[in-house]
């Protein structure tokens, strides 16, 4: 939720230069065209944010619209639009005073994912509306920088941390280039000392955020709990990695100190594995009898 929170607040303030653009010079076409995007673009958010969220942003882009026309937005117009707003949102969600319908839509809007990865039925990842059409285009200038400062951080990672005992990595073909859209390790608890499940539970104490991607494997999700019979014992090396695998925090705007301090943290931990282990056992045995 918290990661989902951040990329609105990033996709809201990378609005702002549009917001800005000066009108005084457009032509009636080029108003007209403008208007239409600003209305796409608060169809896009009264969909994507909750009601309290989407009403003073869409007034911004309503005011917007209303200054290309040289209008102003009243009271009136204000109350239409939050109506407007609110109309997208009983049609989008379905929702019919059903939280538990609309609860199942916003699930299927991402594969069918509750938050877990581990996907409940089959959805949809058709989350390319027109507005994120524009970013990516906007976003394919920034290609090569951000795949190269990805890529150095990702040898930084290695460089630090291929000391330690119990930590693999992905091999990457010296021919080719990795995108490092995650980077991701294999964590060994005979030579590391500590699970896969007790680093990421020991980085988290740090305030250090990981993510295990991979767990389940997608033939182990609920979706496909049918067809489990046919892949029983048939995926030993995938259901392996699943469960050893984690993905550290990386970005092209991650600085070098943090992937300094990330695997200094990793490094600690595994100098007091023991206690490290001991503890998180405990807690794990501890949350199961609360429930």
């Amino acid at each position: 939720m918290a990661k989902r929170k951040s990329h609105e607040m990033k996709t809201k303030k990378s609005l702002i230069p549009f917001l800005s653009r000066e009108s005084d010079k457009l032509g009636k076409d080029e108003i007209a065209i403008r208007c239409h995007e600003l209305d796409r673009i608060a169809e896009y958010f009264a969909g994507l944010f909750s009601f309290a969220q989407a009403l003073p942003f869409c007034t911004l882009l309503r005011q917007r619209h209303a200054k290309l026309r040289g209008e102003s937005l009243d009271h009136k117009s204000a109350e239409k639009l939050a109506a407007i707003i609110l109309r997208i949102h009983e049609a989008k969600w379905g929702m019919l005073n059903d939280d538990e319908l609309a609860e199942r839509v916003r699930t299927g809007r991402e594969y069918g994912n509750p938050g877990n990865y581990n996907s409940i039925f089959p959805g949809l990842n058709g989350r390319m509306q027109e507005f994120s059409a524009l970013l990516g285009l906007e976003g394919l200038k920034l290609l090569e920088a951000v795949a190269t400062s990805r890529n150095e951080v990702a040898a930084l990672y290695k460089e630090s941390l291929s000391r330690i005992p119990g930590l693999t990595f992905q091999c990457i073909n010296p021919f080719g280039r990795c995108s490092y859209k995650d980077f991701t390790a294999l964590v060994d608890e005979a030579l590391f000392g500590v699970s896969r499940d007790g680093l990421a539970s020991a980085l988290r104490a740090e305030g250090i955020d990981t993510r295990n991607y991979y767990d389940p494997p997608v033939h182990l999700h609920e979706t496909y709990k049918a067809f489990r019979t046919a892949s029983d014992g048939r995926l030993p090396a995938t259901e392996r990695i699943s469960k050893s695998c984690l993905s550290l925090p990386i970005g092209s705007h991650l600085h070098r100190e943090d992937v300094v301090k990330i695997a200094s943290a990793i490094e600690r931990i595994h100098g007091h594995a023991e206690q490290i282990m001991e503890r998180y056992v405990r807690e794990r045995k501890g949350r199961k009898q609360m429930r």
